[in-house]
């Protein structure tokens, strides 16, 4: 439908096509010497004479990693991926920056405060002013969202397609390392499948936060338990869920 001033007008909310696939920015290979992020004692708390939600942390990640972080809630799991990203900053210690890592961060929160009266070409548009249209609708059709889908108002969008209007966002600067916390939320089996065929296709790193076994045991190389304050590695999902089966862990909603 066209309105009277030639702007086209999406009727309706458009489904999905069937053989959705997404598409991540590759970065010409695996390098030699890759970005990197590198943690150096680094210990944060929400405010003074609070207690550390991450104490003395050593940790590296890279453009080669491939890795999940489990933990019940409250751990600080998601705090470990917003010093990732610099959304937050260290207390204490020091975060180190190698080659200037290009750092892309998906959480729910990025869906929830989408612009609903906004297609998802003006919601790139704006976000990265100087981009073409025709480059925008590209790279939203690589998430899966082509034809209206791209030019409807996100309010009438799923769940799963939202979700997509926010991968594209994080995608667009073409990341070294994919930091995604909880990304399978709200996501068909189909769709979710498709998240795990491009994370194993992408040639960058990924650190996830996800409580869906199959999906983390599909896209990750190795496995930490967030506790007391710092990672500790994992050999496997099942040795986590044992760890629950025994009490080990106290809270099984991790």
């Amino acid at each position: 439908k066209w309105s009277v001033d030639g702007d086209r007008q999406v009727v309706g909310c458009p489904m999905d096509s069937p053989g959705l696939r997404f598409g991540f920015p590759s970065l010409g290979g695996r390098l030699e010497d890759p970005p990197s992020v590198h943690f150096e004692g680094v210990s944060f708390a929400y405010g003074p004479g609070l207690a550390d939600i991450l104490h003395g942390l050593n940790f590296v990640v890279t453009a080669d990693t491939r890795l999940a972080v489990l933990g019940v809630n409250g751990s600080g799991k998601s705090t470990f991926l917003r010093l990732l990203c610099e959304e937050l900053e260290p207390c204490q210690g020091n975060i180190f920056r190698h080659r200037n890592p290009r750092v892309g961060y998906f959480a729910q929160h990025h869906v929830d405060t989408l612009p609903l009266d906004s297609s998802p070409v003006e919601h790139l548009l704006a976000l990265y002013p100087g981009s073409k249209a025709l480059e925008v609708r590209t790279h939203l059709g690589a998430v899966g969202l082509y034809g209206d889908l791209a030019l409807q108002k996100i309010r009438c969008l799923s769940g799963g397609q939202k979700a997509r209007v926010a991968f594209s966002a994080m995608l667009w600067p073409k990341p070294h390392i994919l930091l995604l916390d909880e990304p399978t939320n709200n996501l068909d089996y189909d769709t979710m499948d498709a998240l795990v065929q491009a994370i194993n296709s992408f040639d960058g790193g990924v650190v996830l936060i996800s409580h869906d076994e199959h999906f983390v045991v599909s896209t990750c190389e190795k496995l930490y338990v967030l506790e007391e304050g710092t990672l500790q590695p994992l050999a496997s999902f099942a040795t986590y869920k044992e760890a629950l089966a025994d009490g080990l862990v106290d809270d099984p909603d991790f």
